[in-house]
């Protein structure tokens, strides 16, 4: 069978959109527009900084300015892709080991119903050719020569049908063992894949991780910007503005690596869909 989704495409998108909706509004330990905002009053008290600088230092200004606003930009952007992203490969993962499940679920529901009507179809057959042997050894037990010489006769004309009726069983049963190996293999095969998920989540667990010091120091630096801006101060505002710009660059990269090693997860996933049988 080919993979396929258990849910349909419709419900998937419901789900995912419901969980979108639920996850809890971006906290200060996970977004940058927690830590600062380039809003209105902060662009009034920024020209007011800008106009008392000079020439050079206010065109300095004006592209750091442009450059936050693009990079609060991008950060946004990667916030929207990132969760996205985790929570399709999240559902194509649930998907994916219920599949693993029902890999020739019917063909082998057929035939273990195949083996065990067989063996119950000669059941008669078997009884039938117990009880003759065993009649045979009573009539030898009995010395009755014209006795034991019938049963055995009608013991030998059933001796290969009876091998016959066995070897058919066999036969089933062979079958049935040959698709339990090749379903074992499949799912094996896939869980071996599906394995790799782990290396690349710990990595994910690492990046995450790695921004909360960035984080960190731009919730500092916002507020030294905030001081230089009430202070009039241009060197201040400059400096301020230029490590709010290197850590926010900071974070978008390794929003960026995150977002690849969800992609990475992704193409993990579609390894393992092609492995389906």
């Amino acid at each position: 069978m080919k993979f396929t989704y258990l849910m349909d495409s419709k419900s998937r998108i419901v789900v995912l959109l419901t969980l979108l909706i639920l996850l809890p509004p971006a906290s200060p330990s996970t977004a940058n527009a927690a830590y600062f905002e380039l809003t209105a009053q902060v662009k009034t008290s920024f020209d007011k900084v800008k106009a008392a600088a000079e020439s050079t230092q206010a065109g300095r200004m004006d592209v750091l300015y442009k450059d936050l606003l693009s990079i609060q930009q991008q950060d946004q952007q990667w916030d929207a892709k990132i969760p996205l992203l985790h929570y399709a490969n999240e559902d194509t993962l649930i998907q994916l080991n219920k599949a693993t499940r029902l890999i020739d679920a019917d063909k082998i529901s057929q035939l273990e119903a195949q083996v065990k009507q067989t063996r119950e179809r000669y059941k008669p057959l078997f009884a039938l050719y117990t009880s003759l042997n065993q009649q045979i050894t009573a009539a030898r037990t009995l010395k009755n020569k014209k006795l034991n010489s019938a049963l055995r006769t009608q013991a030998d004309g059933m001796k290969f049908t009876v091998q016959l009726a066995r070897q058919d069983i066999r036969n089933k049963e062979s079958l049935l063992k040959t698709a339990k190996g090749i379903k074992a293999k499949t799912v094996k095969k896939v869980h071996e894949t599906l394995a790799g998920i782990a290396t690349v989540k710990v990595q994910i667990k690492v990046e995450r991780s790695a921004i909360n010091l960035p984080k960190t120091q731009i919730s500092l630096e916002w507020r030294n910007f905030n001081h230089a801006l009430k202070q009039n101060d241009v060197h201040s505002t400059l400096h301020s503005m230029t490590s709010l710009l290197l850590l926010s660059r900071q974070i978008v990269e390794q929003k960026k690596r995150i977002y690849n090693l969800e992609v990475k997860v992704k193409d993990i996933l579609l390894k393992a869909k092609s492995q389906f049988p």
